[in-house]
């Protein structure tokens, strides 16, 4: 993530919005906990947070290595916004691009699916 967010700012970018999901079981964070609660402070946590005008500005969503489900919860938040689009990775394992069809579960204008993963090295030498 770090190289990913620096690649972000030499390349233009202005400003990130980072949030991290802390799942309570097995490692992996449920739709529910990606999706998070608005609260009672106008508030919220996860992708609830998000929907604060204080984030309005935010126009890509991304999250890494997401379940289908996961998944589809970002496309509904960036449908709910309307001035955003999800960025949806690949699976990790496949090698042949014939074999990678996400209309087949997924058709929206919210969303884009990227292939192949990218791997970025650490540049030591910019700072």
């Amino acid at each position: 993530m770090p190289y990913a967010v620096r690649s972000f700012f030499y390349n233009g970018g202005r400003r990130c919005f980072i949030a991290r999901i802390v799942p309570k079981h097995d490692g992996v964070a449920s739709v529910d906990e990606f999706e998070g609660a608005a609260n009672d402070k106008g508030n919220g946590t996860a992708l609830a947070a998000l929907m604060s005008p204080e984030f309005d500005e935010a126009a890509v969503i991304y999250a890494p290595a997401a379940s289908i489900d996961v998944v589809k919860a970002l496309i509904r938040h960036c449908k709910n916004k309307r001035s955003r689009f999800a960025v949806i990775d690949s699976p990790l394992d496949v090698s042949d691009p014939v074999r990678l069809d996400p209309r087949i579960v997924i058709q929206t204008s919210f969303a884009a699916f990227y292939y192949p993963w990218l791997i970025t090295l650490a540049n030591e030498s910019r700072t």
